[in-house]
This record gives C-alpha cells, structure tokens and sequence, in this order.
C-alpha cells in the first residue's frame, strides 16, 4: 500500500467525520436575503459600501463550499459502497458514522488495534484516490 502525506491522510478523515454534519447545518441555514428595493450604498472615508453585493458574494461563496462537501459526500459514499460488506466497510460504519474510538472498534470487532488501523488505512486511501480523481485534494510543494 502507498504511503500518502499525513496532511491529506488528516484531511480526508476530517471530512469523513464532518462532511454529513456541514452538509445538514448548511441547508439548514436561512439563506441570505437580497436587501429589497433600492440599493442602500454607505460610503465612510471615501469607501462605498454595496449591501447588495456583498450579500451575493457570500452566496456564491456557500454554493462553492455546499457544491466542494457534496463532492465529497459522493466520494465517501462510493468509498462505502466499494467496502460494503468487508471489514474495512464495517470499521468505517463503527468509527466514522457511531464516533468510536479505535479501541472500542477493535474490541467489537475482535481484532486487535493494528488491523483496525490497517483497515483504516485503506479505507482513507481509497477515499484519498477518489477525492484526487475530482480534484478535491491536491499535492502541494
């Protein structure tokens, strides 16, 4: 198995435990409301301040994070549709989706913390490989 850089490795498993979580919160939120009527300009100092646009710069920048964690909900959840069924797929389902510690996992499991954390690793890898084939991680120098 190939060795990825601790960055992504921690990235890709953020996004495993709180990728569901934003994405609910996110369409939960009340969207941003367009000031109505005519355009209220504030100017201080020389500065003109436009509510307008400054409210629909903050929705084109929630669409762009929305549509980046639906991305990666899709990748996760090609992850778990390729490990359904082995033991990688039902790690994943104990520590990502009910929050335990590896422990715990390898207790209920019945196997010892190495091979928890070997099928951890495949598992991130393979989530890894798909987020880099949507350009969703990339290699810095």
């Amino acid at each position: 198995m190939a060795v990825i850089p601790r960055s992504i490795y921690r990235e890709v498993e953020w996004h495993l435990h709180n990728a569901p979580r934003l994405i609910t919160e996110t369409m939960d939120e009340e969207p941003d409301r367009l000031p109505g009527g005519i355009v209220m300009v504030a100017g201080s100092k020389g500065r003109i301040s436009d509510r307008t646009g400054d409210t629909a710069l903050r929705r084109v920048e929630k669409a762009k994070k929305t549509a980046e964690l639906e991305q990666w909900m899709a990748c996760i959840e090609a992850t778990r549709k390729h490990f359904d069924g082995r033991p990688e797929g039902d790690m994943a389902g104990r520590y990502y989706g009910m929050n335990k510690t590896v422990l715990a996992v390898a207790d209920e499991m019945y196997v010892d913390k190495q091979t928890v954390n070997r099928y951890r690793d495949r598992y991130v890898a393979y989530l890894a490989l798909l987020a880099a084939c949507k350009g969703l991680i990339r290699m810095r120098k």
